[in-house]
């Protein structure tokens, strides 16, 4: 299995847009819906208001702070966005969103899923960085030794974890009917 780790600055846009041809994409940085109704999935490439600027008036990309605020601003990017460039795309991947809100834009759920995603995991509301850390350590470790199915993995979790202790978010698993 190949297992490829982007982090900090080379979570780049084009990385996003470029992403696929994984089994499994977990995807462990800050997400948010913005006032648009959209989930958006953040970069570590520090925003520039001449970069991406066609994307940035179709909304595509736009400028992203942190919840606390005190970093950034960063490029985020529209998650129906996520892999669009790769003739792989993400068909057959299964992505887990680890930050928050995922579940948040039902549009870029149903987008994901008529692009032949296999699966789609996330939280349904905010989520601490190292609680979902640890649910997607477990669901992983449970996937992986236990041969449950990822409805079952994710229940699981959801059953020995329990939600976020500080927001209350639970995980949950969309897959195609």
């Amino acid at each position: 299995m190949r297992v490829d780790v982007f982090q900090g600055e080379s979570v780049t846009i084009d990385l996003l847009r470029n992403i696929g041809g994984y089994e499994i994409v977990i995807l462990r940085l800050h997400s948010c819906i913005h006032t648009d109704g959209f989930l958006y999935l953040f970069s570590g490439e520090p925003y520039a208001e001449s970069k991406y600027t066609a994307e940035q008036l179709q909304g595509a990309v736009r400028r992203g702070y942190t919840y606390s605020g005190d970093e950034g601003p960063f490029f985020a990017l529209n998650a129906v966005f996520l892999g669009i460039n790769n003739p792989l795309g993400l068909e057959g991947s299964t992505i887990i969103m680890m930050g928050c809100n995922g579940t948040g834009d039902s549009y870029s759920i149903q987008k994901f899923l008529e692009r032949e995603v296999k699966a789609y995991v996330a939280w349904n509301g905010s989520v601490d960085l190292s609680y979902s850390d640890g649910a997607t350590l477990l669901l992983v470790k449970t996937l992986s030794s236990d041969g449950a199915t990822l409805k079952e993995a994710v229940k699981k979790v959801m059953k020995d974890i329990g939600p976020d202790p500080f927001y209350g978010s639970t995980l949950e698993c969309f897959q195609p009917q």
